[in-house]
């Protein structure tokens, strides 16, 4: 008896080590490289959680994320939550809201814009 115990446990340790090893990461932090491809320089740039009523401070301060370039994105450890929204804003005005974005998932985005189609690709 005392034997098929052990021989259980060691097959269940086996298998908790096997899943672990096999599960896609997470990024625990958030961080992320946010990549711009979208054709247009980007003026202002916000993030903030899904579920908040309004968005954080313009991350970009004054500096302007040209085309074809990238910026890295660190976030507060007390961050929380999973999904976060992104809006970026041209010389214009214009915004694009691209949302529900699970950063967890995420460790480099990349944003494009072909005339009216705005999508997000991510690694």
């Amino acid at each position: 008896m005392q034997k098929s115990i052990v021989l259980y446990t060691i097959l269940i340790v086996f298998t908790l080590i096997i899943g672990s090893a096999t599960a896609k990461a997470q990024n625990i932090f958030l961080d992320f490289t946010l990549i711009n491809k979208t054709g247009i320089d980007i003026y202002e740039l916000y993030i903030s959680a899904s579920d908040a009523e309004y968005w954080e401070d313009n991350i970009l301060g004054s500096v302007v994320l040209e085309d074809n370039t990238y910026v890295d994105i660190e976030f507060s450890p007390y961050a929380v939550s999973a999904f976060w929204d992104i809006m970026i804003v041209d010389y214009e005005g214009t915004s694009v809201i691209f949302e529900e974005l699970n950063l967890t998932d995420i460790l480099e985005l990349t944003l494009y814009i072909d005339g009216l189609r705005v999508w997000a690709e991510w690694e």
